[in-house]
């Protein structure tokens, strides 16, 4: 099963081979940062094609680790991970029913541009990876997806070394209508009846660079 440390050790392994990707044309190393996130991310749901429930993710807080490896004066390579400790419910004209908690995580691989050279610049961001949903304690076999992610930030230095980052991104999991999720003993949960799930996050890096 995958998880946190496992997916941040990876990381961290292929760190090196995106830096030599990046070596300018004399041979000298670009420059990366790492940071440290915090945020909030909100949206999600499920359809069920027999029953017609719907089945929500509840909003609330999200962290993870973030790569990124300078191409140019503007442009970066980027290695997200981040994940949600969250509950599913079923969907209601008020609130639903809990059913049980889920951990959803992202592992993307992106690229971003700077939109000026300002000192507290703009840019925007898209990626491609894959979502992990991890059902907790129901005896729900896990699922993982192909997910792409859009996105915009604003970066502000802190010093010569490090900045923050405010950013928003939207984040789509792909599914196929007709499948199944969450099953256990050749039962499952759901039986869906759409094509993606999306889910909107803000948040905020803190990154060092070297």
């Amino acid at each position: 099963m995958l998880n946190a440390r496992s997916l941040i050790l990876g990381v961290c392994l292929i760190l090196p081979s995106f830096a030599a990707f990046g070596q300018n044309g004399n041979g000298s190393h670009t420059t990366y940062d790492i940071g440290i996130f915090s945020g909030f991310r909100s949206g999600g749901n499920f359809e069920d094609a027999v029953t017609g429930e719907t089945l929500d993710l509840d909003e609330g807080t999200s962290g993870g680790v973030v790569v990124r490896i300078a191409q140019s004066s503007r442009t970066f390579v980027e290695i997200l991970y981040t994940e949600q400790s969250t509950r599913t419910q079923a969907g209601g004209l008020l609130t639903g029913d809990p059913l049980f908690d889920m951990n959803v995580r992202y592992l993307h691989i992106g690229g971003i541009y700077e939109l000026n050279d300002a000192l507290n610049r703009p840019y925007v961001m898209g990626s491609v990876g894959l979502t992990r949903f991890e059902p907790q304690g129901a005896l729900l076999e896990s699922e993982t997806r192909f997910s792409l992610g859009l996105g915009a930030g604003y970066l502000f230095p802190v010093t010569r070394s490090s900045n923050l980052r405010l950013e928003a991104r939207a984040i789509g999991t792909a599914f196929n209508s007709s499948g199944e999720l969450f099953c256990t003993n050749g039962r499952c949960r759901i039986t869906l009846d759409s094509d993606a799930l999306w889910q909107a996050e803000v948040s905020l890096t803190f990154a060092v660079a070297f």
